[in-house]
């Protein structure tokens, strides 16, 4: 079953060389990466929401202000360890080869500006945007929401170009 997206084909379609060799299965395409990270966020999501809620349904507090910032960052750090792990090895199918310490720092460095525009996103609007009538007791999940709507972009971005990105490291001879 081929599709009509370039650089698609199966392990089993010749290669366009026209020697008649079976091509190797392309890597990940970036509309494949994004389908990915798309179904990983929606796992994290769901991690975020249920341990932000567990939060606040435990202790009766949090449903804004400071301690939802307190719930909400806790919430997202519990996703952030998931999706590394799902992330390097399914998304970006371990593409790298490597799982050391400067590929998880700089997973954490990409994870933390996504988790300020993500906290700061869904506190403002905990916190500054009037509940919808009706909705007052989801406002929370709702706020949390937002703020992972707006965290997503530069997430996916920063794991795709610097953390799992295929980039050839430089000789150290100086050459080029």
């Amino acid at each position: 079953m081929g599709t009509m997206i370039p650089d698609s084909r199966l392990e089993t379609d010749t290669c366009p060389t026209g020697n008649g060799s079976i091509c190797p299965a392309p890597k990940s395409t970036v509309f494949t990466e994004a389908k990915r990270f798309v179904i990983v966020g929606f796992v994290n999501t769901t991690i975020d929401l249920a341990v932000l809620n567990c939060l606040i349904f435990l202790t009766h507090m949090g449903r804004n202000g400071l301690w939802f910032s307190v719930f909400k960052s806790i919430s997202f750090m519990v996703a952030v360890g998931n999706s590394y792990v799902i992330n390097h090895s399914w998304t970006f199918d371990g593409r790298t080869g490597r799982r050391n310490l400067t590929q998880a720092s700089q997973f954490v460095v990409v994870s933390l500006v996504g988790y300020f525009i993500n906290v700061t996103s869904a506190s403002y609007v905990a916190t500054f945007v009037p509940a919808i009538h009706g909705m007052e007791s989801y406002w929370p999940s709702i706020s949390a929401l937002a703020g992972t709507a707006c965290g997503l972009a530069s997430n996916f971005l920063g794991y795709k170009h610097i953390v799992f990105s295929e980039r050839q490291s430089a000789p150290s001879d100086g050459t080029s």
